[in-house]
């Protein structure tokens, strides 16, 4: 099947499958920085904010020095730190942005000690903050560093080849950057870069890493949006161009996921912008997958300016063919701006809930540049959480200051099974490699000795090969699939599921098999 064909059947269903949920009220805005200096979060495509574990975690540039310092806060508990100074040069540090591995976080930023712009990050490993490394330095300028959520991949804007272009570089092991990659290649000028990758669900799930770049480009006279995507086991793809009218496309913010409410495993690369082909700047969204891109929607219809988005992954529930299947749907923040033009409201819209958007910043907000983080916590019973937080910078205080809102959203689905799999001592885990090519193993887990069914069936629940049928005992047991039919033949490539059934129960993963 063609990549567009396939799009034209997928992308309906994202947006007519919307999850029924309760959102809880959005917190009254809580003021991060309290001084008497500017204190900017200047997002452009990087993180200002995570969530994760229950911390919050926010970055920002601010000149209460005499020049622009970048410091760093944290909530955990409800209770914040006091802000930290993380730089101490007397050259400007701007443009942070975050990202968190268990025991680590990570800040990159630029930086111009050296005399001229150049990426630095630093990092803080078990609560100790190490020194400043520089990423760039050479004798061209490198500008606007963005990280994905988990600070594994790195891009930014530089110079050296006579015009700007957007590198990329991924961290290797012991925390080292890998080598340096250029993303994009054309005689126009590339900036203001946007990384993201996918979420620990889908890590655990054994699912291949994607990385996908997006940013804005000047090579067609105007500025457009412009996408290259990595995968696992396939490389970089080439250049896609987003967007293709005569007006300004850009600050782009990515996110990219595998999965999304089908019976098909694919990578649902995102985008959203801010675009002024309706004669104000409104905010476009568009989805793809394997580097392709599908009809662009127009979020907003307001007739006031609508600028800076920010984009994360929000995670929903359908019924599939074999049970609960999670549905990946974009969130978004966006500053909202008056008739004069001011920054004013900060808005946010969850495109896989029911509700409209909404204004989530108080009345007399200055507010722009929001930067957006959201994380799924399952709690007792099966219920999840969807915990969304946005941080902006506002001049309601008559300078720039930093200010903070929060929601938690109940997802629990109403009228199907609840998220968490089915109680009892049946396990299954995941299957790895996933996508494969000649074989791939899992972990059947059973707590009682029991009598288990093992089957590979496709989407339409037609068995395709029987792996098991028999009595266990109570412990791990590990099973393979190498691709074949029942008949002995090697199966299509294309999406499987791997069932298991026994103590009542049954239990499904998806596989992908490559030729």
């Amino acid at each position: 099947m063609k990549p567009r064909t396939f799009l034209r059947i997928i992308f309906p269903l994202a947006f007519a499958l919307r999850a029924s949920t309760v959102f809880a009220d959005w917190s009254d805005d809580l003021r991060v920085t309290t001084d008497t200096s500017s204190s900017r979060t200047e997002t452009d495509g990087g993180r200002n904010v995570l969530v994760d574990d229950g911390f919050v975690m926010v970055v920002w540039s601010d000149d209460r020095d005499g020049n622009h310092e970048i410091y760093f806060r944290e909530r955990f508990d409800d209770i914040w730190s006091a802000p930290e100074r993380l730089t101490t040069q007397t050259a400007g540090s701007t443009h942070p942005a975050i990202g968190r591995l268990p025991g680590e976080v990570r800040v990159v930023f630029e930086d111009e000690r050296s005399g001229h712009p150049e990426i630095w990050t630093k990092r803080r490993i078990l609560g100790a903050w190490g020194p400043d490394s520089c990423v760039t330095c050479d004798e061209f300028e490198s500008a606007r560093p963005a990280l994905d959520r988990l600070g594994v991949h790195l891009v930014w804007e530089e110079t050296k080849d006579h015009n700007r272009e957007i590198y990329y570089r991924g961290r290797s092991t012991g925390g080292v950057w890998g080598p340096e990659f250029r993303v994009s290649d054309d005689p126009g000028q590339s900036s203001h870069p946007s990384v993201a990758r996918p979420t620990d669900l889908d890590s655990r799930l054994g699912l291949p890493d994607l990385v996908l770049v997006v940013w804005q480009d000047d090579r067609n006279g105007n500025l457009e949006i412009y996408s290259r995507l990595f995968e696992d086991f396939v490389g970089w793809t080439s250049e896609t161009r987003v967007t293709d009218d005569s007006a300004h496309s850009k600050f782009p913010s990515a996110a990219v996921e595998w999965g999304g409410c089908s019976d098909l495993v694919f990578p649902a690369n995102r985008v959203v912008w801010q675009d002024d082909r309706d004669g104000n700047d409104e905010i476009y969204f568009a989805e793809g997958a394997f580097g392709a891109w599908s009809i662009e929607h127009r979020i907003t219809t307001s007739d006031t300016p609508s600028r800076h988005p920010s984009l994360f992954s929000s995670y929903h529930v359908a019924q599939g063919p074999f049970g609960l299947v999670w549905c990946t749907f974009p969130a978004i923040a966006w500053e909202e701006q008056s008739e004069t033009g001011a920054p004013e409201s900060i808005r946010y819209v969850d495109l896989g809930s029911q509700d409209a958007e909404t204004s989530i910043s108080e009345t007399g907000a200055e507010g722009a540049n929001p930067s957006l983080a959201l994380e799924h916590v399952q709690v007792s019973g099966g219920d999840a959480v969807r915990h969304a937080v946005v941080v902006w910078e506002d001049a309601r205080d008559g300078n720039l200051e930093i200010y903070f809102t929060e929601s938690e959203t109940d997802i629990t689905i109403t009228g199907i099974a609840p998220i968490a799999e089915p109680g009892g001592s049946l396990r299954l885990g995941a299957s790895r490699p996933n996508p494969f090519c000649e074989s791939t193993s899992f972990v059947v887990r059973l707590g009682t000795e029991a009598v288990i069914d093992v089957r590979v069936v496709d989407a339409a629940g037609r068995e395709v090969s029987r792996l098991f049928r028999g009595r266990r005992p109570p412990g791990a047991h590990t099973f393979s699939w190498n691709g074949e039919t029942a008949a002995g033949g090697p199966a299509a490539a294309g999406s499987y599921f791997l069932v298991v059934s026994g103590e009542g129960q049954r239990l499904t993963r998806r596989l992908v098999r490559l030729h």
